[in-house]
């Protein structure tokens, strides 16, 4: 399915925006802006699942630039991500990682984690 448009969903109280676009045929790149925490991480969670639970894409690209904040809610929402696209063979990459949720990656130990197999963790460009 593709969305002529970007889809954005809002958490309350519209801490954490989600885009989801097909930018080329196989990719689909979810970008979330603000914060990822216990009240803004089931949307986030939400459009991940409706992507996984719908026609398969090849390549599934989160990009992280503009989360300025993520707890172990949000990090509990990568996980699940990246255990559901191994299971479904779906190439799944984070893009421009933020420093806020860089850092909470390597505190948590969870960056050496999501850089194996298909799920890589790829710096910010800039």
């Amino acid at each position: 399915m593709d969305f002529p448009t970007p889809r954005r969903e809002w958490a309350e109280p519209e801490l954490l925006m989600v885009t989801t676009t097909r930018p080329e045929p196989g990719l689909v790149l979810v970008k979330a802006q603000g914060e990822v925490d216990l009240l803004t991480s089931p949307v986030l969670a939400a459009e991940l699942d409706r992507i996984l639970l719908g026609p398969l894409p090849a390549n599934l690209a989160v990009d992280l630039d503009e989360v300025t904040f993520i707890s172990s809610s949000g990090l509990r929402v990568l996980i699940e991500l990246y255990r559901h696209s191994e299971e479904r063979g779906i190439k799944t990459r984070l893009v421009g990682v933020s420093p806020p949720v860089r850092r909470v990656l390597s505190i948590s130990g969870l960056d050496s984690v999501l850089t194996s197999g298909d799920m890589c963790v790829e710096p910010t460009v800039g």
